[in-house]
């Protein structure tokens, strides 16, 4: 039950950012989309107690949203692949410390997890008002006279 609503909750801005988002979002939402996907296909890939699959997934993922970012010019993909930087280096917590318990690396990730989505939610303000900036600007650009009333028609 608590997926169902950390993925539904994350479900919403994916579906904004797709819709709405400049091509970056597009590609951030499928790289997302598939890690999701792909980690729990690879969550059974363990070395020892060490979850390599979902480790692999995740550092997928960061370089993913890393070279979007540097290309993207959305602060919302730096935020997120910072976050998801901090998941890459939670799963090294083993070999770190050896007594650390797994599930405390687990209820890391998912504490990181919910700040992912939170970090999904600004992206889709971000696209919103850059798409509503975008609007705008075109209509204040337009100062040519208009003799003939022809864009009251519109």
């Amino acid at each position: 039950m608590e997926y169902l609503v950390v993925y539904g909750l994350g479900a919403v801005p994916l579906i904004v950012l797709a819709a709405i988002g400049r091509p970056v979002d597009r590609w951030a939402v499928a790289a997302i989309v598939a890690s999701v996907l792909v980690e729990t296909l690879a969550s059974p890939l363990q070395i020892g107690g060490w979850r390599a699959g979902v480790a692999l997934t995740n550092t997928a993922l960061f370089l993913i949203l890393w070279a979007l970012a540097e290309r993207g010019e959305r602060w919302w993909l730096i935020f997120a692949a910072a976050s998801q930087l901090l998941t890459v280096v939670s799963h090294a917590w083993p070999w770190i410390t050896p007594g650390i318990h797994t599930w405390s690396g687990v209820g890391l990730r998912r504490a990181l997890w919910l700040a992912f989505t939170a970090f999904l939610f600004i992206g889709a303000l971000e696209a919103w008002l850059s798409r509503r900036l975008a609007q705008e600007m075109r209509l204040v650009q337009d100062t040519r006279p208009d003799p003939g009333g022809h864009r009251d028609m519109a």
